[in-house]
């Protein structure tokens, strides 16, 4: 089933931001790194799943929800052609600084993990279950 990821670099951008310049120029740098990802194909027209993975640094935690909600309206036509098609939403937040175990992660957490600063890991597959719930 296709499924696409990727990281995007430093901290992620709340929805709700009362910083406009800020906001558009988050949302050009998702828009242009789902691009590079999709590599030229053409958004999923059907159900997909959207995994974000939010990796930070002490201090501030981003919000679930607003950032999220970002996520889902910069990758419409890009991933996906309407957001109505995301079935399941997966979301983890960790501090990079607390330990944690790490158990079947994909390389690219891995890699990001050395660098030590903030980022987000993205996940939108097409492969979902929707006969199951987990």
């Amino acid at each position: 089933m296709p499924s696409v990821e990727f990281i995007i670099d430093g901290m992620p951008v709340s929805a709700q931001t009362k910083n406009d310049a800020l906001k558009a120029a988050y949302c050009k740098k998702v828009a242009r790194v789902a691009q590079n990802a999709m590599a030229g194909s053409l958004p999923y027209v059907v159900p997909v799943r959207l995994d974000v993975k939010i990796f930070y640094v002490g201090g501030v935690k981003p919000d679930n929800d607003n950032v999220t909600k970002l996520l889902q309206d910069v990758f419409e036509g890009i991933i996906y052609a309407n957001d109505r098609q995301i079935h399941d939403t997966v979301l983890m937040r960790r501090d990079i600084d607390e330990p944690f175990r790490m158990s079947g992660v994909s390389p690219l957490i891995a890699f990001a993990l050395t660098g030590n600063t903030p980022f987000m890991y993205i996940r939108v597959t097409t492969e979902i279950d929707r006969a199951v719930i987990e």
